[in-house]
């Protein structure tokens, strides 16, 4: 199968100088590229936090007669595949011969300059595996710690939820307590609050 297997959409510099889409070969056999197409998209959040991919309108690039080695990688340079990425909220989509998505990768909020969009896993399944990396055109990606990434940056979940109904009801019945405490102890320090509260003087003793 091929894969998008890293892009970096804001090079340090002119972008149409720096910017490539790298795809990756697994078989172990040379593929030469019939019908498939490059594509760009838009990152986009649904309503239950999902992320989803939306294609550009504009037409595909073509890739026929591109090939990638087997097991290895091809690089494709601004002038190579007619693409312009996109530096915020950007997506890149592959697409097979059959005009079907193939392989699609999207971040949301801005690429950070220098840095390549990466994959870090292959297997088929559980969502797209992509961090910002240091880039390594041609080569394979930049290792990275898997077990740290999921630990700070679990899939699916924001990176800072806003609290439910019971968090907050909790919340303000802490806060209430809290601030009965303080009156009550208020209270028993001043002789002149507890006679206007409780009608009498502070015990003498």
């Amino acid at each position: 199968m091929i894969f998008l297997n890293e892009w970096l959409p804001n090079p340090a510099g002119p972008d149409a100088a720096g910017e490539f889409v790298e795809l990756y070969n697994n078989a172990t056999t040379t593929a030469i590229l019939r019908g498939w197409r490059l594509g760009t998209g838009t990152a986009t959040t649904t309503s239950d936090g999902a992320q989803a991919i939306v294609a550009a309108r504009t037409k595909p690039s073509l890739l026929t007669g591109v090939s990638v080695p087997g097991g290895g990688y091809r690089v494709l340079r601004h002038g190579d595949d007619g693409l312009s990425l996109k530096n915020t909220d950007g997506a890149v989509l592959l697409y097979g011969p059959d005009g079907t998505v193939a392989d699609a990768a999207a971040f949301a909020g801005s690429a950070p300059e220098g840095k390549s969009f990466s994959r870090i896993g292959y297997g088929a399944g559980g969502g797209q595996r992509f961090v910002f990396t240091d880039p390594t055109p041609g080569a394979a990606n930049a290792p990275v710690d898997d077990a740290v990434h999921a630990l700070y940056y679990p899939e699916g979940v924001p990176l800072n939820p806003k609290p439910t109904g019971t968090v907050i009801a909790v919340s303000a019945l802490g806060l209430a307590a809290l601030i009965a405490l303080s009156f009550v102890y208020a209270l028993k320090k001043s002789d002149h609050l507890s006679h206007l509260v409780f009608g009498r003087d502070k015990d003498p003793r």
